[in-house]
Order: C-alpha cells, then structure tokens, then sequence
C-alpha cells in the first residue's frame, strides 16, 4: 500500500487531476493485514485505497474478481470476492456481464453452462453488459450495452 501512495503522490506534484486504475484488487498485499486471512486483507486494501483516494481528492478504479459461484448469474454485490467492505466502500460499484445470460441460465447443468460460456468467450467481438450495482452521486441501476475486442483489449459502446 505504501508504494501504491507514493507513486500517487509522486504523480500528484505534475498532475493536479489523474485517475489511479489498480488491476486488480486480490494481488495487492497489505502487509498489516497479510496474517489475518485474504478477507481481512481485501477489507484492509480497499480501506486504504478509499483513505488514499481522499487524501490525495483522486478517483481510484479497482478492479475486482468475481466469486465463481456468480459467474452464470447477473452481476450483483454478493459477487464481489471475499468483501462486503467493497460495497459499503465504494462510491460507485459496476460489473460486466455477457449479455446473453438468459441462454446461460437455461441450461440445465454446469458443464453445458460453461460450453456457452466458452462459446461467448470464443466470440470477437464479445457482447458484454456494464451493470452499475451502486452509484453514490447518481442512477445506481443503469446499464451499457458494449462490445468487447479481446484482442485489442477495447470497448465499444453499441
């Protein structure tokens, strides 16, 4: 975490307005938390990250991973891994999901919902949803509807 500020603040003396894009939050060691289990470390990170983001009045985008029981469902809070402190913390909380989750969820067993979702994966472009779960300032159930070209690590809003 101490690296993380100090770059920031480095940053901070050329820059006066920059946003801190952090991929992604379960690789990041808090070395006071590093004995108490990876959910006391995850709720020291995103704590720390949220003071950071205040003291120095910049935006921080966290990138999270998902618990593998959400990955055939909508994007929700409960699929953020290992922290409620991520919903309570953040100002805004999005998720993206394909957007074909119906023929997702009409499958019957999991090895056939993971052949679509291979076959979703497999797609170029993928068409992919941005869900915003929560937003502190603003409308908290909006949706995108984008394209994403794996290849080139780019979104298109369609």
């Amino acid at each position: 975490m101490k690296k993380i500020e100090e770059r920031i603040e480095k940053i901070g003396k050329f820059q006066k307005q920059f946003v801190v894009v952090i991929d992604y939050l379960q690789v990041i060691n808090a070395k006071k938390a590093s004995t108490l289990g990876e959910r006391s470390t995850i709720d020291t990170v995103v704590i720390s990250l949220k003071q950071i983001s205040r003291k120095f009045n910049i935006p921080i985008l966290l990138i999270s991973a998902f618990n593998r029981s959400n990955y055939y469902q909508p994007v929700s809070f409960e699929g953020f891994k290992e922290s409620g402190v991520i919903e309570y913390t953040a100002d805004v909380l999005m998720g993206l999901q394909f957007r074909n989750l119906a023929q997702i969820a009409s499958q019957k067993d999991d090895f056939k919902k993971k052949e679509v979702i291979e076959s979703f994966k497999l797609k170029e472009p993928r068409d992919v949803t941005l869900q915003v779960l929560k937003n502190r300032f603003g409308n908290a159930s909006a949706q995108l509807d984008l394209q994403y070209f794996a290849k080139y690590n780019y979104f298109r809003s369609i």
